[in-house]
């Protein structure tokens, strides 16, 4: 009885000494590297629209793209999307992106199988931003 004791005393230290595990983040984009932000309109997963891409030079857009990218919370599970609305590039990075008045999903174009929801703040100014 007593070893059984000490055996769960020892668990409970360990489990809470044990280092915390943080959320995957969505990107390793370093602010100083971003001159700019460029979005594609995209017709398909696979295909740009012909129009000129919007640059985005100035530092309160950039840091709008970056906050929304940073503060993006995962959601669970694969998912299948609908085509992306548009594709933006900051850093070497780049995302595909679906976003209306009120919400907004990113997904980074090297993992397809997760998505990321933007705060609802993030999804109306990049909507304004867009339109």
């Amino acid at each position: 009885m007593k070893k059984i004791i000490l055996f769960l005393c020892f668990s409970i230290v360990v489990a809470c000494s044990s280092p915390k595990v943080e959320p995957e983040p969505v990107n390793s984009i370093k602010e100083e590297e971003v001159k700019e932000v460029t979005v594609y309109k995209m017709l398909s997963f696979y295909e740009v629209s012909e129009e000129s891409p919007l640059i985005f030079e100035e530092k309160e857009d950039i840091d709008l793209f970056l906050h929304a990218v940073d503060s993006a919370r995962r959601e669970p599970g694969v998912v299948d999307m609908a085509d992306p609305e548009y594709k933006f590039k900051i850093g070497k990075e780049y995302y595909f992106l679906w976003i209306h008045e009120k919400s907004g999903t990113i997904m980074n174009t090297l993992d397809t199988n997760t998505i990321y929801s933007l705060t609802k703040e993030s999804a109306e100014k990049l909507f304004l931003l867009l339109q």
